[in-house]
């Protein structure tokens, strides 16, 4: 493969696999001039030659910088050889250290110091208490699924509760007047000073750290309790630049959340096929955000303190059930062989795979086109539930700011929450915007780049390399058990027709054109699931010249 970049041609080996992912063959880059001389090429290099904006190459720069420093020190630090196959899904969420796969800004995190690495990344497994904060409750919007202060109770515990209260009280405050919300303790070393009128006015209130210890899973704001594994997962803004964003909370989003999972929960439960399969959607069910009187301040804290509490999944496991990320089946483990062999040896490939797409693909597509509903299920937001390694169910998380739906195409739309008075900022909003999309192909993308492009791709991939089954008969599986679900569930052409899935090229997301501030954010791969490309060849193509 070739690629021309400012009068350069960067030269590689490549294989184009599923979906049009390209994939090094060998870690060796060149750099090809018009003379025909070549010369190695390093990342820095590489990106100082694209033909983009200086600044774009400047950000660039800084999150590649700090994907590598952390992940030298992931490698120095972190022990390769241990074992993760025996672990449950709480110590996978900290073990699983390779981040999404498909990311050019993987473990990015600008705005961490090593230091913070260490302590807050999911990779140590540090637990670490929260800071907490009385707001006065005229500056808080919530949706919260009981009275403020049974909520608080009951989440905190006892102890922990008196032990705010008694803060508060020696502040001369009182429950009447506030309400307790929790903040990362590296978001509020950073966001102190920016509080500071709130504080000096008595709007918030510095009670201190307080409650159980949590820490970090895959997603690096969203925190689990370490002490009690069944109580909720927590979702706090951290002004942290991970991956593709900074990752404080959509402020529109926050109250929104468990209305949303409600919705989904309701149409799960009232549908047969996604009731009998058992999917679990972990409801985001309670919301709180910090919404400043004064303009300006609103403006500069917009989304950078509040709270989303999610459900754990341990609740919903029988005694002989386990869970794992979806991210762990697409990982080698230190011996060399996949995270998921001992499970493709006990139950057979052929067999486990079927099962695999029956439990963790025809739930999503059916959500879709039967519903008319599209989720985000990329690897860290799905979860299998397995018995010995055999799949068993699903289950689904992070929904605040990532379901979309067509109105025209809901199979239910009585179902549907009346986002107009949830928030205002929903009321004249266009579509495209937030949850209600302008075309079915919208969802279709969405569905597709988070479940196909950038989840499973990898694991077709993982299967064709350590078991010689071939990308192409990976995904005429997916195709065939997607034609006989719709069968079976009596689709009508209509919605089959609708979502278009033998389209020969679907849009696809590209991460690295929004990195580098490109118009074109979106680019057409090959549609792997088309008949129109089975009888694609993934080969070598050193000859293939892209031009950025």
């Amino acid at each position: 493969m070739s690629l021309d970049l400012d009068g350069l041609t960067l030269v590689c080996l490549v294989r184009v696999t599923a979906f049009g992912r390209i994939r090094l063959q060998d870690e060796q880059v060149h750099f090809l001039n018009q003379q025909g001389h070549t010369r190695l090429a390093d990342w820095r290099s590489i990106v100082n030659a694209l033909p983009v904006e200086t600044t774009a190459k400047a950000r660039l720069q800084a999150e590649l910088g700090q994907t590598v420093r952390l992940c030298t020190w992931n490698n120095a630090s972190l022990d390769g050889n241990s074992a993760r196959r025996h672990l449950n899904q709480d110590a996978l969420e900290s073990a699983i250290h390779e981040g999404h796969l498909y990311h050019p800004s993987f473990k990015a995190r600008l705005g961490f110091t090593l230091g913070d690495h260490v302590r807050f990344g999911p990779e140590s497994a540090k637990g670490f208490a929260l800071e907490w904060l009385a707001v006065r409750r005229t500056q808080l919007h919530h949706r919260l699924p009981e009275p403020a202060e049974a909520f608080a109770e009951r989440e905190l515990g006892r102890e922990a509760w008196d032990h705010l209260g008694t803060a508060l009280f020696m502040q001369q405050a009182s429950w009447d007047d506030y309400m307790p919300v929790p903040i990362h303790p590296w978001q509020w070393q950073h966001l102190s000073q920016a509080l500071q009128p709130a504080l000096t006015r008595g709007d918030i209130i510095h009670l201190g750290l307080a409650g159980d210890e949590y820490c970090a899973t895959q997603s690096l704001r969203t925190l689990q309790n370490r002490a009690w594994p069944s109580k909720a997962n927590l979702k706090l803004p951290l002004n942290v630049v991970n991956t593709s964003s900074v990752r404080s909370l959509d402020s529109h989003s926050v109250c929104t959340a468990p209305v949303v999972s409600q919705w989904l929960r309701d149409v799960v439960a009232t549908n047969a096929f996604l009731s009998e399969r058992g999917l679990v959607i972990l409801q985001e069910y309670a919301g709180l955000l910090y919404c400043p009187a004064d303009a300006c301040e609103a403006e500069a804290l917009d989304g950078q303190l509040g709270a989303i509490w999610r459900e754990s999944l341990h609740p919903y496991l029988q005694p002989d059930e386990s869970a794992v990320p979806m991210t762990a089946l697409m990982l080698t483990e230190a011996d060399g062989k996949p995270f998921v062999h001992h499970w493709i040896v006990q139950h057979g490939l052929a067999a486990w795979l079927a099962r695999l797409i029956e439990v963790a693909v025809l739930p999503v597509w059916h959500l879709f086109v039967e519903e008319g509903i599209a989720v985000e299920a990329h690897a860290q937001n799905s979860i299998l539930i397995h018995r010995d390694g055999w799949p068993e169910r699903l289950a689904l998380r992070d929904f605040h700011d990532s379901v979309e739906y067509v109105e025209g195409f809901l199979k239910r739309p009585e179902l549907k929450p009346d986002f107009a008075k949830l928030n205002a900022a929903y009321a004249q909003a266009p579509e495209d915007r937030y949850y209600w999309m302008s075309s079915i192909e919208a969802l279709r993308e969405l569905v597709m780049d988070t479940l196909f492009v950038f989840n499973l791709a990898d694991l077709s991939w993982l299967l064709e390399t350590h078991y010689d089954m071939p990308e192409s008969l990976f995904w005429q599986h997916v195709r065939r058990h997607l034609l006989q679900h719709v069968q079976t569930r009596n689709t009508t052409a209509e919605r089959w027709t609708a979502v278009d899935v033998d389209a020969g090229f679907v849009p696809a997301e590209s991460l690295l054109a929004q990195k580098l501030g490109m118009a074109q954010q979106r680019h057409l791969i090959p549609n792997t699931l088309s008949p129109l490309q089975h009888k694609r060849s993934y080969a070598h193509v050193p000859c293939e010249r892209h031009v950025l």
